[in-house]
C-alpha cells in the first residue's frame, strides 16, 4: 500500500458482473454509481467504498476493460503469479508495473492526479530498495 485509500479498487471479469451485484446487495452493499461511469461501477457498505473495474479477454488473450467507445487496454501482464488475502478472500494482485503505468497517466482532476503522483513515487521508491 502506498498511502492510506479512502476506497478498495477490484477488477472482475464482466461475465461475472450479475452473481457480483447479486452477491454485494444479498451482503449489504449499496450500488453508488458515479455519473459518467464507463467499464466500471462503485458500491458502498458504511463507510468502505468499493469501486469495481470490468474485465474481458479477447481472443489473443490480452485482457482489458470494454468500454462504450471501444476499450480501457491494461498493460500485458498485468495480473502476475501475485496473491493475497484479506478475510479469507484470495485474490491475483496488480503487478506494480502496471500500476505505475495506470497512475502516470494524466488526470483532468487535481486531487486525483496529486494522489497518483505520490502513488508513483511509492511504488519508484520500493523498487529501488
Amino acid at each position: 500500500m502506498t498511502r492510506e485509500h479512502a476506497d478498495i479498487d477490484i477488477a472482475v471479469w464482466l461475465r461475472d458482473r450479475t452473481r457480483l451485484a447479486a452477491f454485494l446487495s444479498d451482503t449489504g452493499w449499496s450500488h453508488t454509481p458515479d455519473v459518467g461511469e464507463d467499464g466500471y461501477t462503485c458500491y458502498q457498505r458504511r463507510d468502505v467504498r468499493l469501486e469495481i473495474a470490468f474485465l474481458a479477454q479477447d481472443a489473443n488473450e490480452h485482457i482489458y476493460t470494454s468500454l462504450e467507445a471501444g476499450r480501457g487496454e491494461w498493460p500485458q501482464d498485468s495480473f502476475g503469479p501475485a496473491v493475497a488475502q484479506l478475510d479469507g478472500v484470495q485474490a491475483c494482485l496488480v503487478n506494480r508495473e502496471s500500476l505505475v503505468i495506470d497512475k502516470s497517466v494524466a488526470r483532468q482532476d487535481p486531487e486525483t492526479s496529486a494522489k497518483d503522483r505520490a502513488d508513483v513515487a511509492n511504488l519508484l521508491d520500493r523498487t529501488t530498495r
